[in-house]
């Protein structure tokens, strides 16, 4: 049983795999059917989601070959054992077996009916096995992630200047996707070179209170600055925030002064009030108040119970432009020094993205703003622009500098708005 138990344990551990792999490849299908719809592939993609499930069907069924094999062996010890005892009974009952004293018929019958509890803590233990092994092969995943080190660039002690500006100097700015520690920039190491570069010497700087907003292509390591920038990725050069190397400074100090929203606005099942808070102490009177900053008052207004109406997991009794506003005022409801928006409005109608901006435009003066944008009227709005390029900073200034002077700003603007995709001026 304990051989049987411990194969069925490693084909649940790769059943598992399968399954989470199959969960992403459906994801995956489902979110990209327009796009396959208009290329005409949603025949393809059928067939390749028919051959998934089936592997995963085949996998499935070896499991529980495996599981019930371990309950045909538990089975056929414990009717054994009942037929033992009942041969031995009736062999007592006609006198062929005399020995461990006369045996009645009540005692007979207990221990008829004692055989099969006997083994049912046995049963027991092996629902709870194979459960657990199913565990096992989820646990083995989220203990790879949290397993992963930390950004071995970040090691400071240091609390974050709280009386100084928050300028943030950016020189020499290199990001690999192999990198192992914050080395010399200048390095000429050829372990180093051979690293593919997510950003290639980046150097700028940003003023306390500026609109910044960050343009480029596809891939041109938009997210993967703004991701250097809040502490996930080790990096080369150097990072002052207040005049303080970020190298230098307790992670836990250099968040606290910041925040962040993405495009896809995260909604926990959960209160109005909880998914504002997030599990930070925060009054309602905050909440509120941060709601109001956001321009979703009128969120509320829709709501059975103010702030204490429960919201679906992912949002499913909200808009998109609803979840958007509340996890802006989720950003906004302590006072932060650097905001940061990926794309803010890239998901929502003129409507939403009308309000989204007002409450943006709200934002204290003193608080610095990086937008990662494809708008060209928010654009115009901004006091600072970087473009970047396969991983280098091939533009830096303000749009109208830049509109008259950098060639490769000027060809992105024309490309974009020829292709449509970004809105016109």
């Amino acid at each position: 049983m304990v051989l049987v138990g411990m194969k069925a344990a490693q084909a649940n551990r790769k059943n598992f795999q399968a399954l989470s792999r199959l969960g992403g490849f459906f994801l995956d299908r489902l979110q990209g059917l327009e796009t396959l719809k208009l290329f005409q592939r949603t025949s393809f993609a059928q067939t390749q989601l028919a051959d998934a499930s089936e592997d995963f069907r085949i996998k499935t069924m070896q499991v529980l070959r495996l599981a019930f094999l371990s309950s045909t062996v538990l089975e056929f010890f414990a009717s054994v054992s009942i037929a033992l005892v009942a041969v031995f009974l009736g062999m007592s009952f006609l006198g062929h077996i005399t020995f461990g004293g006369e045996v009645t018929l009540y005692t007979g019958l207990f221990l008829l009916l004692l055989a099969p509890e006997y083994y049912q803590p046995l049963r027991e233990l092996g629902t709870y096995y194979h459960a657990r092994a199913k565990a096992v092969g989820a646990t083995e995943e989220i203990l790879d992630i949290l397993s992963r080190k930390e950004s071995e660039a970040h090691h400071g002690g240091l609390s974050l200047p709280e009386a100084m500006p928050l300028t943030l100097e950016v020189k020499e700015l290199s990001v690999s996707a192999t990198i192992k520690s914050a080395v010399n920039p200048l390095s000429t190491n050829a372990s180093d070179n051979k690293q593919p570069l997510l950003l290639d010497r980046l150097s700028f700087k940003i003023e306390p209170g500026t609109r910044v907003g960050i343009i480029g292509s596809s891939g041109a390591g938009k997210t993967t600055l703004i991701n250097t920038l809040m502490g996930f990725w080790n990096y080369r050069g150097e990072i002052k925030a207040g005049g303080q190397s970020l190298a230098d400074t307790r992670l836990d100090s250099w968040r606290k002064a910041i925040a962040w929203l993405g495009q896809q606005p995260l909604i926990i099942h959960g209160s109005v009030y909880d998914n504002i808070s997030f599990g930070r102490a925060v009054s309602r009177e905050h909440c509120l108040d941060a709601l109001a900053r956001a321009q979703g008052m009128d969120i509320l207004a829709n709501l059975p119970d103010g702030l204490d109406s429960v919201l679906k997991e992912q949002g499913g009794n909200l808009s998109v432009g609803q979840a958007q506003r509340i996890a802006l005022a989720r950003a906004l409801v302590l006072p932060v020094r650097l905001l940061i928006l990926d794309e803010p409005t890239a998901s929502l109608d003129s409507v939403s993205e009308s309000l989204v901006l007002d409450a943006l435009d709200a934002i204290p003066d003193d608080c610095t703003v990086i937008t990662i944008t494809h708008r060209i009227s928010q654009l115009k709005a901004m006091d600072q622009i970087l473009m970047l390029e396969k991983g280098r900073l091939v533009a830096d200034g303000s749009p109208a500098a830049l509109a008259r002077e950098s060639a490769q700003y000027q060809q992105f603007i024309s490309m974009h708005r020829n292709q449509g995709s970004l809105d016109d001026e």
